[in-house]
């Protein structure tokens, strides 16, 4: 059990399936304590046959095999909701636009609207930062930054 503490210290898992064995008393705390720390499984010397071993090595590597595929598998899924949540902010600030120049009712609120969304995505994006000022009919683009 030492040896997985450590393992868990070093590697945070134990980076190959384990299978514990043990001597003749198995001590039902000592082999859950095992399994909560990595062992695959936790055999008794007494007990154990060349077939049982076979099995239980069998076992080991497969469900060790299926953890590793799981969490890569969840990290990818984890990669791709965050590209998703991406796309998902894009799709709104362009209906936001989108909103905003079906309103207008003049060129000046198309380009008030169109310069508000451009200066709002630079900003998100850690770009320039865009003022819009008005002078007269026309608007000057002054940077803030």
């Amino acid at each position: 059990v030492q040896v997985l503490e450590r393992m868990g210290e070093v590697y945070g898992a134990p980076p190959v399936p384990v299978v514990m064995l043990t001597g003749s008393r198995v001590l039902v705390d000592t082999a859950v304590a095992a399994m909560h720390r990595g062992a695959m499984d936790y055999l008794a010397k007494d007990n154990i046959t060349a077939q049982l071993l076979f099995r239980a090595i069998g076992n080991a590597i497969a469900r060790f095999t299926d953890a590793q595929l799981l969490e890569a598998q969840r990290q990818e899924l984890e990669r791709r909701n965050h590209a998703l949540d991406e796309a998902a902010d894009r799709t709104a600030r362009l209906l936001a636009l989108a909103t905003a120049l079906a309103a207008a009712s003049t060129p000046h609120d198309v380009a008030r609207a169109a310069l508000g969304e451009l200066s709002s995505a630079l900003s998100a994006c850690g770009g320039l930062v865009l003022e819009v000022a008005e002078a007269g009919d026309a608007l000057d683009v002054l940077d803030a930054a």
